[in-house]
């Protein structure tokens, strides 16, 4: 049977156990970058969870501004009841 493989074929053939090494050293580096790949999509995912309740709270927030003579109040307040005050001199 070898003489009916041109010996072309023969010279570039590759023995079975370096094609089993390159099968599971691909296979790890596929399962490589889907754990990166599903690293990064957790990130996405906490990030936008975080801008999601920053987003709400700013919602809640109501700003009121008072003139006093030169002096500019502006207090915002959480419907939690904080009150978070800036004066803003002009």
């Amino acid at each position: 049977m070898r003489n009916a493989v041109p010996d072309f074929c023969r010279d570039h053939t590759v023995p079975e156990k370096e094609v089993d090494r390159d099968e599971k050293e691909t296979e790890e580096e596929e399962e490589e970058e889907e754990k990166e790949e599903n690293e990064k999509e957790d990130e996405v995912e906490k990030e936008g969870k975080k801008d999601e309740e920053e987003r709400k709270r700013n919602e809640k927030r109501t700003t009121r501004t008072k003139r006093r003579g030169r002096r500019t109040v502006t207090a915002t307040k959480d419907k939690d009841g904080k009150e978070d005050g800036k004066i803003i001199v002009k």
